[in-house]
């Protein structure tokens, strides 16, 4: 994959995982269900760590790619 996929990537996930702390997380404390907020919030937090993850990539990936320039 390229640095700029790589990126692109790591959008999509954390703007999925935005989205299902919005849906499921926001309703499920609306419902009192904290249980399912709480697995919400931590399917939020860990999706955000592998988006950064990607983003640290990529940053490499786009390093090395110009260091062999």
């Amino acid at each position: 994959m390229t640095a700029e996929q790589i990126r692109h990537l790591a959008g999509v996930v954390s703007n999925a995982s935005l989205a299902e702390l919005g849906v499921i997380g926001y309703t499920e404390i609306e419902k009192k269900g904290w249980k399912v907020a709480g697995i919400s919030l931590a399917v939020f937090v860990v999706c955000q760590f592998i988006a950064v993850r990607l983003l640290g990539t990529a940053k490499r990936k786009e390093l090395t790619e110009n260091a062999e320039k």
